[in-house]
């Protein structure tokens, strides 16, 4: 507690001379609001402070003020550290590095170096009055000694009047000094006590002798029991105490005796009178620095203690029991507090750890099915699930919606109410989009445990619901954008497509849209599998170059857009199974395929800025997701659209792609040889199924399962025998002597079959 005062007076003292000096400081730094300042011009903008007052944010580190004019002021002042140089270590203590101390120091003697200065004149003040007091004293009724008979003027004449150390009360105030009259000489030397007789050159009280009397001897201790007297009632003073006299003074030196011919002088307690009793009460005061209630500092000190102890997320063990039966009634009640309850209780555990694993929501299975009812009543009510395209041979982009958000934030006047505000006849619930969103997060974050992603992906209802919250409509005449789910605005449509794209990243390669491939998907399936293929390409669709570099301009930064290269890890996951591939095959419109395939093409590297990007690991896994997911989109095609796609002169698909495979193979230095190479394989085998004109699952009812991603047409059992129709045979010199000649393509068997069928006809 007196730490915390010394401090706030500190913060008021350092308020107080900057506002005198003409520039406060600003409130948040201080604690103190003084009048007088401007935020907008004042100097004091630099500055980058914190919560607490009395820190300042200096080099990612909080610098408390009062512990640094501590620190200065002990080392002897800013001035003195400035003259030896040695800000540099001074500011060792605060972990500041030596390049950083002038800034810093700069900084002291802008902000404390003032507050400094006061100090020191003040102190410089007490001192000439303490020392102007002492010359000044002197022992009451010393009467005064006449002139040298020379004429000269005497040690008297120089002497100031006595200095009263405590003061008489008011009616016992001693009438005002007479003027000095020349005392009458007597016979006999003057004896007067030792602390009075002081030498003359030091402006002191010394008696004058005459003819007849002798030189007073001079006693150094009765000096310094004088000196202690007078401290010492100046420090009883200061004590506020009462007393006729201090025990701890020593005692006087007894005075000389009296007689006839000697002059005497009463003591100084005859002529005070008594002490006046002072009494001042302090009142007990109980600081208490929160804010609306809470104890910010204790809260703060609180997660310090934890985050240094333990670190990181708690583990579940901390809760101990939970009753899972409790959270589905309070989920099934439709209570607002109930529901509030439980959803930030699910939200806490779906984010807690415990080791590799999380909270396992496979054992609750009553749990799942009451949040995905609480999802689907909230979203929809009793509506049925049909699906509802926006326009014919339309994908609405992410560019498009977050246009439409700013127009609709940029008009002046509607007069329809806006989509997804909470209805006035709901009362005390949350807003239903809230619940919405706090569900597709809980889902998200249970979908990254791995012992829970088998149990979500083959939920029968959990994708069809996700999905469902994606959609989008257009509002006739004016077909303006507006979320399928009538709880959702544009922005809550935006987060929530998100975090269902996040969902798929984790569940799309075990989501199974048909048992196997002879069996046909359900309605449900085939709107999901047609929902998650426009959500990918929400994200993939946009005009212009999308190369690496491109890229790495528009976006500015080092690694690849995190949405668009979710959507690609989406695609080549989710279209991975046959049964997917075969669904989305007959559930998406041959449009749609088209144009995500041409757009894929254009995100390929063709430069050589586009090549010296690929050195960083993270462009290079894009690259390969984008050249995957051609590859999924080339299965996904019918005769009818592969041949397109080999005709499309815009494209140019087969002389690009085979660019690709020499830059990954000719002239690739050893040390990224072994990460290009398996994007040389991927597009061999990309290269390969567009040159095959038949249907691939018609081919699989006929003779088997289709083939898996990656595994290649010269995996096959009967490689010998596999023939096309010669898709490269117009570069045979370019695939044979250029690629084909190299030695990690000839090592490679099946590469190297697959090269040999696309080069010949027949």
């Amino acid at each position: 507690l007196y730490h915390r005062h010394r401090r706030q007076q500190f913060l008021q003292g350092l308020a107080t001379v900057h506002a005198g000096r003409g520039n406060p400081l600003p409130p948040a730094l201080t604690g103190v609001n003084l009048q007088g300042y401007d935020p907008l011009t004042s100097q004091w903008n630099v500055l980058e402070l914190t919560p607490d007052p009395g820190y300042i944010r200096f080099a990612a580190k909080d610098i408390d003020l009062f512990r640094l004019f501590q620190v200065v002021t002990a080392a002897g002042g800013s001035r003195k550290i400035t003259d030896e140089h040695r800000w540099a270590d001074l500011f060792t203590m605060f972990e500041i590095a030596p390049e950083m101390a002038k800034v810093l120091a700069s900084y002291y003697l802008n902000i404390l170096s003032p507050l400094e200065d006061a100090i020191m004149r003040r102190q410089q003040q007490q001192q000439q009055q303490q020392q102007h007091q002492q010359q000044q004293i002197h022992l009451p009724g010393v009467p005064p000694q006449p002139s040298q008979p020379s004429g000269s003027r005497t040690q008297f004449d120089n002497a100031a009047p006595p200095v009263q150390q405590h003061q008489p009360p008011p009616q016992a105030q001693p009438p005002p000094p007479q003027p000095l009259q020349p005392p009458q000489l007597v016979s006999g030397p003057i004896h007067a006590p030792p602390q009075v007789a002081r030498s003359a050159s030091s402006g002191s009280l010394a008696l004058p002798s005459t003819e007849h009397a002798s030189d007073p001897v001079m006693d150094p201790e009765a000096e310094t029991r004088k000196r202690k007297l007078a401290i010492d009632e100046d420090a009883k003073r200061s004590r506020q105490k009462t007393g006729t006299s201090d025990p701890s003074a020593p005692p006087a030196p007894p005075s000389a005796p009296a007689s006839a011919s000697t002059s005497t002088m009463p003591s100084p307690s005859s002529t005070q009178g008594p002490r006046r009793r002072r009494v001042e009460y302090r009142p007990l005061l109980r600081e208490i620095d929160t804010d609306a209630g809470r104890d910010l500092q204790a809260i703060q000190a609180e997660q310090r203690r934890y985050m240094a102890g333990a670190g990181g997320c708690r583990s579940l063990d901390d809760w101990g029991a939970l009753e899972i039966d409790a959270l589905t009634m309070s989920l099934r009640s439709r209570i607002a507090l109930e529901l509030s309850y439980a959803l930030t209780t699910l939200t806490i555990l779906s984010i807690m750890r415990n080791g590799p694993s999380g909270f396992p929501i496979h054992q609750c299975p009553d749990l799942l099915d009451e949040l995905l009812d609480l999802a689907e009543e909230t979203a929809f009510g009793d509506a049925p699930d049909t699906r509802d395209e926006p326009l014919p041979d339309e994908i609405v982009t992410q560019k498009e919606l977050v246009q439409a958000i700013l127009d609709d934030a940029n008009a002046l006047f509607s007069s329809d109410p806006p989509q997804g505000r909470k209805p006035p006849q709901a009362g005390p619930f949350q807003r239903p989009a809230d619940i919405l969103l706090c569900i597709t997060n809980i889902l998200r974050n249970l979908s990254l445990v791995p012992d829970n992603r088998d149990v979500l992906a083959r939920h029968e209802r959990l994708m069809p619901v996700c999905m469902r919250l994606c959609g989008v409509r257009r509002d006739a005449p004016a077909l303006l954008l507006r979320a399928a789910c009538p709880a959702f605005s544009l922005t809550d449509l935006v987060s929530a497509r998100r975090d269902v794209l996040y969902l798929l990243v984790n569940l799309g390669h075990a989501v199974l849209l048909a048992p196997n491939l002879t069996q046909p998907a359900t309605p449900s399936a085939t709107r999901t599998a047609q929902r998650v293929f426009d959500l990918v390409a929400a994200y993939l669709l946009e005009p212009g170059p999308l190369s690496p570099y491109t890229l790495m301009l528009s976006s500015g930064a080092r690694t690849p857009p995190p949405l668009p290269d979710a959507a690609l890890e989406v695609l080549t996951r989710f279209a991975l199974p046959d049964q997917n591939r075969k669904t989305l095959a007959r559930a998406v419109p041959i449009s749609h395929q088209r144009a995500l395939f041409a757009n894929l093409v254009h995100r390929l590297p063709l430069s050589d800025a586009d090549f010296h990007v690929l050195r960083e690991e993270a462009w290079l896994a894009h690259v390969e997701r984008a050249i995957m997911a051609l590859f999924a989109l080339a299965f996904l095609a019918p005769p009818a659209l592969k041949r397109a796609y080999r005709a499309d002169t815009t494209l140019g698909v087969p002389r690009l792609l085979l660019r690709l495979v020499k830059r990954f193979t000719v002239g690739v230095s050893q040390q990224f040889r072994v990460f290009y190479s398996v994007c040389a394989r991927r597009v061999v085998e990309t290269l390969k199924v567009l040159d095959d004109a038949a249907d691939a699952f018609e081919i699989a009812q006929a003779t088997g399962p289709a083939l898996a991603f990656g595994m290649g047409y010269g995996d096959a059992e009967e490689a010998e025998g596999d023939k096309g129709d010669g898709l490269l045979a117009g570069f045979q010199e370019d695939v044979l002597w250029g690629v084909m000649m190299q030695k990690e393509v000839s090592q490679d068997e099946f590469m190297f079959h697959e090269l040999e069928s696309l080069a010949r006809v027949g």
